[in-house]
């Protein structure tokens, strides 16, 4: 018991031990835990009374799982340190570019904000727009004049000045972008200039197009209080439908991490799962969000994807396994937790494995709602199957 009084802080240290998993080895032999050791060994007890009883429970998931996986624990308790987003489970060279593109506009808000309250750093920012060639900045008010002026959507013909935007570098796009202040233009000019950036040829690269969902969509979403316009709305997913690898790693993954997130941030990210992600991107939103703190607003958005019913990796979904049943203590008496886990077990029941079931099966018996006698019946079947 002594090792499990650590501090959690302490216990972060041990994350990039390798340790065994029953749920990450899909054959061969349960390692027997030391709560089933001691099991073993202690003889026969007098009846706990209920509460007795379910405090006994949790704490042998708590002491499972702690032994077996440490990583998500880590996650799911939180370290709010500016950091704690970049040393979460998913270990993938893969998404590198990913990583660094949130940190990107990131340091780009935090850099923003000191402007904006005063700071006292040596050397300010120097000005984006500051960086833009005259051959770019030449456009610009031509630009902004047809940007006011009045199109029929239908039309999709591209002015000539913005073939101007394959020849920016981003960090150029990023100054263009403020001389045009589009992260201020009212909705409907927005929604012209994505009509023109989809029909734009050739296409802009992936740099670029993540410059332009932080100047375009990013301050705008993270700043809503009352439900998205449909002219916001229309306009994210015009853009999204041409470039959709830019608003997951961009906007949805910000948004993610964002710590201020609300229910309309959550509508948004949930709208775009739902109607406008093709499969490969509901899983690139699955590893994103198994690299955050889950929470109620996650668990939202967990329903948006496994609502798509996509075929995950072995990878991911052990850790959507684990970091659910880590939860069960905290969502015991949450109904959106338990039909959470309720359409695991339905919509991914042959991806669910022994080991799987064992660590489920403890964090049902914690489940206090209407649902847990259906949760049981559905855990009963996958052991049938």
């Amino acid at each position: 018991m002594a090792k499990h009084s650590k501090p959690i802080s302490e216990r972060k240290l041990s994350w990039h031990v390798e340790q065994a998993d029953s749920c990450l080895v899909p054959h061969g032999d349960t390692p027997i835990s030391g709560t089933q050791s001691r099991k073993n060994k202690k003889p026969a007890e007098e009846p706990l009374d209920p509460e007795e009883e379910r405090q006994t429970k949790r704490l042998r998931l708590d002491t499972e799982m702690d032994t077996d996986f440490i990583e998500p624990l880590g996650v799911l308790k939180g370290f709010d340190g500016p950091n704690a987003g970049n040393k979460l489970m998913m270990k993938n060279s893969a998404n590198e570019d990913i990583h660094n593109l949130s940190d990107n506009v990131n340091q780009n808000t935090s850099k923003e904000t000191a402007i904006e309250k005063g700071g006292t750093n040596q050397n300010p920012p120097q000005d984006p727009a500051a960086g833009v060639p005259d051959h770019i900045k030449v456009h610009v008010p031509k630009l902004k004049e047809r940007l006011q002026m009045q199109y029929d959507q239908s039309d999709r013909t591209v002015p000539p000045e913005l073939q101007i935007l394959n020849e920016c570098t981003p960090s150029q796009l990023e100054g263009l972008c403020s001389l045009l202040q589009l992260s201020e233009c009212p909705e409907n000019e927005l929604l012209q200039f994505c009509t023109w950036l989809v029909a734009l040829s050739p296409d802009l690269s992936y740099s670029s197009t993540a410059v332009l969902v932080a100047k375009l969509f990013l301050p705008r979403v993270l700043l809503l209080t009352e439900p998205a316009s449909w002219t916001l709305t229309t306009a994210l997913m015009v853009f999204s439908s041409k470039y959709t690898r830019s608003v997951c790693c961009t906007l949805i993954s910000s948004i993610l991490q964002a710590p201020g997130k609300g229910h309309e941030q959550i509508k948004i990210v949930c709208k775009l799962i739902e109607e406008c992600l093709e499969p490969e991107y509901v899983r690139l939103v699955f590893r994103h969000i198994t690299e955050v703190a889950w929470s109620e607003d996650i668990l939202t958005i967990l329903h948006s994807l496994l609502g798509r019913q996509v075929e995950l990796s072995t990878e991911i979904f052990n850790v959507l396994v684990l970091n659910l049943c880590h939860m069960a203590p905290e969502c015991a008496s949450s109904m959106h937790y338990a039909k959470l886990l309720l359409a695991v077990l339905t919509k991914y029941q042959k991806s669910i494995t022994l080991a799987h079931q064992q660590r489920l099966s403890c964090a049902l018996d914690l489940n206090k709602t209407l649902l847990k006698k259906s949760l049981q019946i559905a855990l009963k079947r996958v052991a049938s199957g």
